[in-house]
């Protein structure tokens, strides 16, 4: 990933779903599109300004599913949907 603009963090503690919600809150909440579909990522799912719960094969949390504010089949879909602005703006309007 040498070529990519990313910064890659890797957790540190035993509490894994408590450090990605400061994680997530350090960089700014905000500005952040979280995706996941473990427990321990259900924190990080309601601190992101978009977050985005899937389902994937092995499944996913409930607790997750309700912090998330999207829940997709697959991580492709969830991606997918960041591509189509339209579709994320339908998707979360009330």
């Amino acid at each position: 990933m040498k070529d990519l603009p990313v910064i890659i963090h890797i957790l540190e503690r035993e509490d894994h779903s408590r450090e990605k919600r400061a994680f997530v809150e350090k960089i700014g909440a905000r500005n952040v599109i979280a995706i996941g579909n473990g427990s321990n990522d259900r924190y990080m799912l309601k601190a992101a300004a978009i977050g985005m719960a899937v389902i994937q094969g092995e499944g996913a949390a409930v607790k997750t599913i309700k912090n998330a504010d999207l829940v997709f089949n697959n991580i492709l879909d969830a991606l997918d949907c960041l591509s189509h602005p339209k579709r994320l703006v339908a998707s979360l309007r009330e």
